[in-house]
């Protein structure tokens, strides 16, 4: 009797789950497979978080056959009205699986810490697919303005030109940043052991023309001399007037740093040539 109960229990058991490994079965339904025809959908594998810096901003589509010439209408989804899509017709020629767009914009419109979100859209589903998104969406954000690349002349650790990226703050301020004044490849290319740390030189140009840089302080250098630590020390810290007054915009797009070069400044003590030098900056001013 205990046997055939046994026996009974594991039967229902074993129906129990074949019932449910059926249910689970039909359940599922497969995907239909897309048509035999070309598909265009946004690239979302792209940047969709971007840095306004006044440069255009890309918008990709890609298709999945590439055989045939092919032109696809998009539109602007934009609540704004700051951003002006440059093309709305995306031409795909003959062998090209990615065609591109931009979107523009006036870089002195757009409001700092304010987040633009904006969509670029296929306008008509003749090709849409379920499958891929028929819009690229775009988060944007106003970002230190890229001015290109600045000359600057180092008259004392380098005593040459170099060219550097030149970026513009983007709250309406006259403050820039000077990027990688000295990199690995020009400390080492003059001699000096590359040790990293600064990223940029920031300064301020007042309605006078005054220049501030460093919060008037030490800076340290992204390198050593002879196996010493580099810095460049503000003359109002020594309140050198005469020097202080040499930072400044001598020109529209020519900007002079003033400053004490610096060796070991360790517990409060220091060696140094007791001499100021000059950083020069001169860049396109618009």
């Amino acid at each position: 009797m205990k046997l055939n109960n046994i026996s009974k229990a594991i039967s229902v058991l074993a129906i129990g789950l074949a019932f449910a490994a059926c249910t689970k079965t039909a359940d599922y339904v497969p995907a239909e497979p897309e048509e035999n025809k070309t598909y265009v959908g946004a690239n979302i594998n792209a940047p969709r978080d971007v840095e306004a810096d006044g440069a255009p901003i890309v918008i990709p589509f890609t298709r999945n056959k590439v055989a045939d010439e092919m032109d696809v209408t998009v539109f602007l989804n934009d609540a704004s009205g700051i951003f002006k899509l440059d093309n709305a017709n995306l031409h795909f020629a003959v062998g090209q699986a990615t065609a591109f767009t931009t979107v523009t914009y006036s870089y002195d419109d757009l409001v700092p810490e304010t987040i633009y979100n904006i969509a670029v859209e296929l306008a008509s589903t003749e090709y849409a697919s379920e499958y891929r998104p028929i819009a690229f969406p775009v988060s944007a954000k106003k970002a230190w303005k890229n001015l290109g690349m600045a000359e600057v002349y180092d008259d004392w650790w380098l005593e040459d030109f170099v060219e550097r990226k030149l970026l513009k703050a983007p709250d309406g301020t006259e403050t820039y940043r000077l990027m990688n004044p000295w990199d690995k490849a020009t400390a080492e290319g003059a001699g000096f052991t590359y040790t990293g740390g600064l990223d940029y030189i920031e300064f301020t140009i007042a309605d006078d023309g005054q220049v501030s840089w460093g919060g008037n302080k030490i800076i340290n250098l992204p390198f050593q001399f002879s196996g010493r630590t580099t810095h460049m020390y503000h003359p109002s810290q020594r309140s050198d007037a005469a020097s202080v007054a040499k930072n400044r915009l001598v020109a529209p797009g020519y900007v002079v740093i003033c400053y004490y070069p610096i060796l070991n400044y360790n517990n409060g003590s220091f060696s140094w040539w007791g001499v100021t030098t000059d950083l020069e900056i001169t860049w396109d001013a618009e």
